[in-house]
């Protein structure tokens, strides 16, 4: 297997299980040596950086520390069935993804360098779900 990530810098969100956890490790396999999210305990050769998405501040200090990042795994997300005068889940599912892309760009544009972003979804956007309004709007 090609070492395709080899000495480049990856960050997962979202990477303790699931999805996350599985892109992580095939990172790992593809050369991937640092920044995958949350996996330390499955390889000591990780870095992690444990932080909610959702708190903004404490995100952009974290992901700004990585420096250059090549390769940005979009998948933090959660789902909680609420009332959309209630609509907590719109900063980890929407904002974080939208803020952590962009300081990710903005570092790849000031390094010069190519980079890839890589954003997972919730097959919530084909079937709709009552009271699931940050995945699809629903008409009752």
């Amino acid at each position: 297997m090609a070492k395709r990530f080899q000495d480049k810098t990856a960050l997962v969100t979202g990477g303790s299980r699931g999805i996350g956890k599985a892109v992580a490790e095939r990172l790992l396999q593809e050369g991937q040596r640092k920044n995958l999210g949350k996996l330390k305990a499955v390889n000591p050769l990780i870095n992690t950086i444990q932080v909610d998405v959702s708190d903004w501040d404490k995100t952009n200090t974290a992901v700004k520390q990585i420096g250059v990042v090549d390769l940005f795994v979009n998948n933090a997300g959660i789902l909680h069935q609420e009332e959309f005068v209630d609509l907590k889940i719109i900063n980890t599912n929407f904002k974080s993804a939208f803020n952590i892309t962009q300081i990710v760009a903005h570092g790849l544009i000031s390094a010069g360098r190519p980079g890839a972003v890589v954003n997972v979804s919730s097959v919530g956007g084909l079937k709709a779900a009552p009271r699931s309004m940050s995945y699809v709007f629903l008409k009752q």
